[in-house]
């Protein structure tokens, strides 16, 4: 019995080719899952952004004279205008740093270089003027593969996918913060602006 056969009828052998399947398809699996939670994540983000400038909007440009514009209150409550203000910029800043995140997260990463396996029939991706070696790769490996260069080619992708797990998890982590410090600095100005408007309003009844 050959080396080859022998490596292809091994028990062990088997078991490990099963067990890289399972932890390539888990990883793919939480991949998916991590970009979904980046989508929802950059949802909400633009859309708290979104209703903060729209309020910011509707403030301005109120006539200022049945009912006090932005302009007004920020001058006749200027320590809470500042308060105000500083609360705006963080919110709108960790608007920006969550889709910044977000968005690298989806940005496709370089292979690595020490890999065993320059061209693998798992993800066939090579570059242009690799396309000759590629191709003669491939058939190769297509007429014929043991179980243990399938190991090998699995080893490669498991090393792979769990680079951009890590990456993916990292960056929508920051997203993750900096969504809860948006919406805490936006819920606060907005508690600050309504506390300017009440205790503005008595001045504007008397104009």
């Amino acid at each position: 019995m050959s080396a080859r056969t022998e490596n292809t009828d091994d028990p062990r052998t088997r078991e490990t080719l099963d067990h890289a399947k399972d932890g390539y398809r888990n990883a793919q699996e939480v991949i998916k899952f991590i970009d979904t939670k980046t989508a929802v994540v950059t949802g909400l983000s633009t859309l708290l952004g979104g209703f903060l400038l729209l309020v910011l909007k509707w403030s301005v440009e109120l006539n200022g004279n049945l009912t006090p514009n932005l302009g007004q209150l920020t001058s006749a409550h200027l320590c809470l205008a500042t308060c105000f203000y500083f609360l705006v910029l963080v919110s709108l800043l960790a608007a920006v740093l969550c889709l910044c995140a977000a968005v690298w997260s989806v940005i496709a990463r370089a292979r690595p270089t020490n890999l065993e396996n320059a061209f693998t029939v798992l993800f066939p991706f090579y570059r242009r003027r690799d396309a000759a070696e590629a191709c003669r790769q491939f058939e190769r490996k297509l007429g014929g593969m043991t179980k243990t260069e399938i190991i090998k080619e699995y080893e490669d992708q498991l090393r792979i996918v769990g680079m951009i797990l890590g990456q993916k998890l990292k960056h929508i982590r920051i997203s993750s913060i900096a969504l809860v410090v948006q919406i805490i600095s936006l819920t606060l100005s907005l508690i600050l602006l309504s506390v300017m408007y009440v205790m503005h309003w008595p001045l504007g009844g008397q104009h």
